[in-house]
């Protein structure tokens, strides 16, 4: 991969030099960590973007719906691995006319 098409910011952010080897590397914005026998274990990302099923999930946009609404006072979403599932659940904490309300999304 050359870079993004005609966005050039993300190439320089993604695309460096790799601090051992020297060769070009994609950095993703993914984190993890290696174990003893060198399986790469990922535990997260640096940024709000996950993969649902294929899918492109931000987190502050479905925030930003959420706050759209009138009676929503304050919201936030947290995105949870599921234990043995290659598969995430939604949670969003969304105070509505001063209620704290919980709500799940799994698929």
């Amino acid at each position: 991969m050359e870079g993004y098409l005609n966005n050039s910011d993300t190439t320089i952010k993604r695309i460096k030099p790799h601090p051992i080897y020297g060769s070009k590397s994609l950095y993703t914005g993914d984190y993890g960590w290696l174990d003893s026998e060198g399986f790469l274990y990922l535990e997260g990302r640096e940024d709000d973007i996950y993969k649902m099923r294929g899918k492109k999930i931000i987190l502050s946009e479905i925030e930003k719906a959420f706050l759209q609404i009138s009676e929503v006072n304050e919201c936030t979403i947290m995105a949870l691995k599921r234990i043995n599932i290659d598969d995430l659940i939604l949670i969003a904490y969304v105070v509505v006319n001063n209620k704290l309300i919980r709500l799940e999304y799994v698929r």
